[in-house]
């Protein structure tokens, strides 16, 4: 890295190595997200993560079991403390008053230790700006993957994240999401 001083002058270059990531960009539907380009327990590019709590923080596993056999992202239990944790997919250009559908698996890794999930929309991807609700999923008692496929509506134009929030209470088990897709509502 060097300074641009204007007309053919520059600084001298730096010694000490620079790292920094470009932000990504947002992109149109349809979207998908199935974990699979991920690095356990990374998450995929263009996504992210913020633990709005004390508990752990969604990651991605390789075969967690439960009927999930490929790279899924998990939510593993914290023994002290609640869940507050969110995944955030990457920002989705939508056109207001255009229906939108959503579809993703989920499921928990007990059908006696209660998970609780919601999923919900909003400006940036942080949890204070996710302002509308899609789905709310409390008491998850799976052992096995469940589909979940919910439409919704933005109400003007924009760049939209969605946020999956895990709020599971203190000691229960692991919650998985896998194979999220977005698409515009069928008409037939």
């Amino acid at each position: 890295v060097r300074t641009f001083c204007g007309g053919s002058d520059y600084s001298e270059w730096t010694a000490t190595p620079v790292t920094f990531a470009t932000p990504c960009v947002s992109t149109t539907v349809p979207y998908s997200e199935d974990f699979e380009t991920a690095t356990e327990p990374d998450l995929p590019v263009c996504t992210s993560r913020e633990n709005a709590g004390d508990g752990n923080d969604w990651e991605t596993v390789d075969d967690p079991g439960d009927g999930f056999t490929s790279m899924t992202l998990q939510y593993g239990y914290h023994s002290d403390f609640d869940a507050d944790a969110w995944f955030f997919i990457r920002g989705l250009d939508l056109t207001g008053g255009t229906s939108y559908r959503i579809s993703f698996r989920y499921g928990s890794a007990s059908t006696t230790f209660a998970e609780n999930l919601k999923v919900m929309y909003g400006d940036a991807p942080v949890s204070t700006s996710m302002t509308n609700l899609i789905v709310d999923y409390p008491n998850i008692l799976s052992g096995a993957p469940l589909n979940s496929s919910v439409d919704f509506i933005p109400p003007t134009t924009g760049v939209y994240y969605i946020g999956f929030n895990a709020y599971s209470d203190a000691d229960m088990f692991n919650l998985y999401v896998d194979d999220i897709s977005i698409i515009v509502t069928p008409t037939c």
